[in-house]
């Protein structure tokens, strides 16, 4: 409901504002890292949660030049200002796949580590094995 009035900064990683609508002092607190990219995610999927024509989302789509620059991408898309309420329905979208796109990555980065990581292991194990099999020549 209150999307409108959170903005996303411009800094070296992912910030978002939530200023209060209802208060006198509109700043409000930033939220920065994996809960900005967690809150983001969770608001663009609740704004676009009737989905969109296949044509909205091949535009949205093609406006992705990089999932890892989505607060310059917000920059952009909002005209400069990063406040959600001056993006359009494309550019909601835009920013959704992107948020999507990003977290995907970043799991499939962790599977990848995880795998890296067994294969050392049995690489280790299976040299202690062949070592312990094999006869030593004389």
């Amino acid at each position: 409901r209150d999307r409108g009035f959170m903005r996303v900064l411009q800094d070296d990683g992912m910030s978002l504002r939530l200023p209060c609508p209802n208060c006198v002092q509109r700043d409000g607190p930033v939220i920065r890292g994996a809960e900005a990219v967690y809150t983001l995610r969770r608001v663009f999927a609740y704004h676009n949660f009737a989905g969109a024509p296949q044509a909205e989302v091949d535009r949205a789509a093609s406006g992705i030049q990089s999932p890892r620059a989505i607060a310059t991408m917000a920059a952009s898309l909002t005209r400069g200002t990063g406040a959600l309420a001056s993006l359009d329905g494309t550019g909601a979208l835009t920013l959704e796949i992107a948020l999507n796109d990003q977290h995907e990555r970043g799991l499939l980065e962790l599977e990848l580590a995880e795998l890296t990581a067994r294969w050392k292991e049995e690489e280790t194990i299976a040299a202690i094995v062949d070592g312990e099999l094999t006869r030593l020549s004389r």
